[in-house]
C-alpha cells in the first residue's frame, strides 16, 4: 500500500485508465512521462517518490503542490520531476510556507 490514496490528494484529476498510463503496464518506470492531469499516474508517481526517500504522508503532499504550482511544465519525464523534487522541495520551503500562511 501506497503513502497515499486517491482521497488524500489536495486537486482534482481525471481517474480514466488507459493502457498507456496503467501502473501495472509502464515498464520502465523512470523513462514514462508524468501526466500530471491524471490522477492515477499523479498518485502512482508521488507513492514511488514517497517510498524510495522515505517521505510521510505529508511531505508527500507537499511534493504534489510543488508539482502542481512549482515544476516547470517543459519536466515531464518522471525521472526529471523526480530530481526536480530533489533539488527544489528544500529551497522553496520558505516560499511554500509563505503562500500556505497567506491563504489561511
Amino acid at each position: 500500500m501506497g503513502v497515499l490514496n486517491q482521497n488524500d490528494l489536495q486537486f482534482e484529476y481525471s481517474w480514466s485508465i488507459l493502457e498507456s498510463n496503467d501502473p501495472q503496464v509502464i515498464e520502465p518506470y523512470d523513462s514514462t512521462l508524468l501526466n500530471r492531469n491524471e490522477g492515477y499516474d499523479v498518485i502512482t508517481f508521488l507513492n514511488h517518490f514517497a517510498r524510495t526517500y522515505s517521505l510521510s504522508k505529508e511531505n508527500a503532499l507537499k511534493a504534489e503542490r510543488f508539482i502542481k504550482y512549482y515544476m516547470p511544465q517543459d519536466i515531464n519525464k518522471r525521472i526529471d520531476a523526480s530530481r526536480w523534487l530533489i533539488d527544489n522541495l528544500e529551497s522553496h520551503e520558505l516560499e511554500e510556507r509563505h503562500t500556505t500562511s497567506a491563504q489561511g
